[in-house]
């Protein structure tokens, strides 16, 4: 045999064996489905019994459909509620939509917590008070959420997308686990594609199959990875992923970990490995379930490039989370994410789609320059029909379980689940592989040092460390870094400073650059992104350390400074020891390249 032909061969038996996976998955994730949702039918509880819960939106630049999201909050069905709508700096109309909808008047909300987000400027409340509003500076996603824990009151918290519609009894089935088992400490939902389903009169009973064949790809994909596989996972309690479109988590759980990562790019898949970690540490019985009778609705991009984006994303943030916490899995040998989890994300979700790729073009390629002959092209085809029938069972599945979809919607999506491993599937491989590959080559560790708005709030960027020379108790920006241990050893460490920078902040900062001159680490930078105000002994001892980054590789860069800020580097004389750029992207392709 050829090495061409024992190459092909290997490719094929490994695709055979991740489609073989999701085969198991269905079948085990069905017996999982139909397990959970005996038990939430047997269980029909008294409105006193179920715990407070509080949902949390976060909006950023959502005046198209933040109307059309409180309408159908308005309409959730569940006693003890509070939704805490996040407007996170947008700079359209977003925050007037929901002022008008909701009437707002300013309160006062005690925070709980102390997870450190952005600057809030305003907390508002509803007239008819289930609603709370919380105005802040732009921060992410991931921070706005933090907010809304810091000010949640309740026991459970629900956190969805801004542009997630949960069904009307979907949060009283998904709150079911928390109230029947004490070891639940996070949740899932089903999260079910909405496009071209808006103007139904029925909706969200039910869905239609959507217009643009790329939308109707994903439903599929939902429908097999998020709905049915995902079961199978928390069935061994070896789930690492809650959708950030709909999940419930036990307030004073987040609140330990100190809640969403800012800085990752998967902020979900981040929060639920922090999650079993700490569960695990302090040898407590935990379970995360996902409840596939809880629907929540989203729309899905539909077009190539933002759907592009968002796999791109989704990956770097599988493969950064993974890298930062790799060797923890091992502290915990003979647990589930540790002995399934974690082979199964490496191997079929980070290797294998660089080995179907090879495999996809390879074979005919190879068999067009004769290499090999057509037996591989039969095999490869029949190993494409091998996934269309495991597209057609998950449907199956989803359909015996659900009433959505007319005859002709199941039609025509199974009609299009046959396409999918021709057209749709290849693609993802190849988004997928660029989202590895970005990963490794441009993901750095972003140490946000914030010092602030009062120096004895200074959060660390050791937070958590043990280390006596840093400030204790922190949880912000180098939580992230101690979190990410395992490969930040290679990569590059920013300090960012922002806000004021003084005399006071001094001794902070000289003990985080010794922190880090300890550690040996390769290249490092001091960032001044947002610096409003520097005193000049401040910038003289910023600039101490200059010339031995410079001799590093390092340095120190300012992005984008006010004229003040400028004036005072010119003054100084420092433009030759310190990088000036206009933009982000421009620092950060002549730190990571240059």
């Amino acid at each position: 045999m050829k090495l061409a032909e024992i190459f092909v061969f290997v490719g094929l038996i490994y695709m055979v064996c991740t489609y073989s996976i999701d085969l198991l998955f269905s079948l085990v994730g069905l017996a999982a489905i139909k397990r959970r949702m005996r038990k939430n039918k047997r269980r029909d509880y008294p409105d006193e019994v179920y715990p407070s819960l509080n949902i949390i939106v976060p909006c950023y630049n959502e005046e198209k459909a933040v109307s059309r999201t409180i309408k159908a909050l308005k309409e959730v069905d569940y006693p003890n509620l509070t939704i805490t709508i996040v407007n996170d700096g947008s700079s359209d109309h977003t925050f007037d939509i929901i002022s008008r909808e909701l009437q707002l008047e300013p309160c006062f909300v005690n925070a709980n917590a102390a997870i450190p987000t952005e600057e809030i400027k305003e907390t508002y409340a509803s007239s008819c008070n289930t609603f709370i509003v919380i105005d802040k500076t732009n921060g992410g996603k991931a921070d706005s959420l933090n907010a809304g824990i810091n000010l949640s009151n309740s026991h459970l918290v629900c956190c969805v997308d801004a542009d997630t519609i949960i069904k009307k009894d979907a949060l009283k089935e998904i709150v079911k686990p928390f109230i029947y088992d004490e070891r639940v400490v996070a949740a899932g939902g089903n999260v079910r594609i909405r496009n071209d389903s808006h103007s139904l009169t029925d909706f969200p009973y039910r869905l239609r199959s959507p217009r643009k064949m790329i939308t109707t790809f994903q439903v599929i994909e939902y429908i097999r990875s998020i709905n049915v596989a995902r079961n199978a996972l928390a069935l061994m309690n070896g789930n690492l992923i809650i959708s950030g479109a709909f999940g419930v988590f036990k307030t004073g759980v987040l609140r330990e970990i100190g809640g969403y990562e800012k800085f990752s790019k998967g902020e979900d898949f981040e929060l639920i490995t922090r999650i079993h970690f700490h569960m695990l540490k302090k040898k407590k019985p935990y379970k995360i379930p996902q409840v596939y009778s809880a629907d929540s609705f989203t729309d899905a991009p539909e077009r190539y490039r933002e759907l592009k984006s968002q796999r791109k994303r989704w990956q770097i943030g599988l493969v950064s989370t993974i890298r930062a916490h790799f060797f923890k899995f091992f502290r915990f040998p003979f647990k589930a994410i540790t002995f399934f989890s974690l082979p199964y994300f490496i191997i079929f979700e980070i290797i294998s789609p660089f080995v179907q790729i090879l495999t996809y073009f390879l074979i005919p390629a190879l068999w067009i320059a004769k290499v090999i002959d057509i037996r591989y092209l039969i095999l490869l085809a029949i190993t494409l029909a091998y996934s269309c029938l495991i597209n057609l069972l998950f449907l199956i599945i989803d359909f015996s379980l659900s009433s959505y979809y007319r005859f002709s919607d199941k039609f025509d999506l199974i009609l299009t689940s046959f396409a999918e491993p021709f057209f749709y599937h290849q693609i993802n491989c190849y988004w997928k592989v660029l989202g590895t590959i970005d990963s490794v080559k441009n993901v750095f560790v972003k140490a946000a040092w914030t010092p602030p708005r009062n120096v004895k709030d200074f959060q660390s960027v050791m937070a958590g460390s043990s280390d006596p020379l840093l400030t204790p108790g922190a949880k912000k920006g180098m939580q992230y870094a101690s979190d990410y241990k395992s490969y930040y050893k290679e990569r590059i460490i920013i300090l960012a400073l922002a806000g004021s920078f003084t005399v006071a902040d001094i001794e902070d900062f000289e003990k985080i650059i010794d922190y880090y001159r300890s550690k040996k680490r390769k290249k490092f930078i001091i960032e001044m992104k947002k610096l409003r105000n520097m005193s000049s002994e401040a910038l003289a001892a910023i600039l101490k350390h200059a010339k031995e980054l410079k001799r590093k590789k390092g340095g120190i860069v300012v992005i984008n400074p006010n004229d003040k800020i400028e004036d005072e580097l010119k003054i100084s004389n420092a433009v030759k020891e310190i990088k000036i750029f206009k933009s982000y992207s421009d620092a950060r392709k002549e730190l990571l390249y240059g």
